[in-house]
């Protein structure tokens, strides 16, 4: 069995600086075994995250990417507005705004069957790891930011990720500002696994 991760405390935090520090971060720890690239938003949005939550859920993402992928493969990491052709392909709800954070390896990828199986908590397959418990976990982290987490898989070609957080709001959920500093840190087969409430 797995906790339930706590309630997030959600700030206002700049998509660029936090993902900026957290891609400089990533390339000090795994500059072996990935090649990091960042495209950021154009549009320099705000989301509604609790920064550590997201960390461990990006690093969760990151750390099936590099299991997946040999050596020096490239790991893309893109951040935008989800504008509503977005919205629509990936069903998120028409209430409010979200950004789309991209990953995008270039490991062995999953076929439909693996993909479907692969949020079961105690799912492992060879060549990907034990991927089963930290999904169910990101998946309940992202959950509980009102947001969406969707995996999308092409056999031989890579796994993309899509992490949907909200964009602040006037009205709740509620928000504490976050302190400067911390703001600053920070056969081809397709299939696709959303997780969401």
């Amino acid at each position: 069995d797995y906790n339930r991760p706590a309630e997030p405390v959600l700030r206002s935090v700049t998509v660029n600086s936090w993902l900026r520090s957290y891609v400089m971060e990533l390339r000090s720890t795994i500059a072996a075994h990935l090649s990091v690239s960042y495209e950021p938003d154009p549009k320099s949005s705000h989301a509604a995250v609790d920064v550590q939550q997201m960390y461990e859920v990006l690093d969760n993402i990151v750390r099936n990417a590099r299991e997946a992928s040999h050596p020096r493969s490239a790991l893309r990491i893109r951040a935008e507005r989800a504008d509503r052709q977005i919205a629509d392909k990936y069903g998120l709800p028409d209430d409010r705004e979200y950004i789309r954070i991209s990953f995008q390896d270039e490991g062995l990828g999953m076929d439909a069957e693996t993909l479907l199986r692969a949020a079961s908590p105690m799912f492992t397959s060879k060549g990907l790891g034990n991927i089963g418990l930290g999904l169910a976990v990101a998946e309940q982290i992202v959950r509980l930011h009102h947001g969406k987490l969707v995996h999308e898989s092409t056999v031989g070609v890579g796994t993309p990720a899509h992490i949907f957080p909200p964009v602040p709001s006037d009205e709740p959920p509620r928000l504490h500002p976050l302190p400067p500093a911390a703001a600053n840190l920070g056969t081809h087969a397709t299939a696709t696994l959303t997780l969401t409430s």
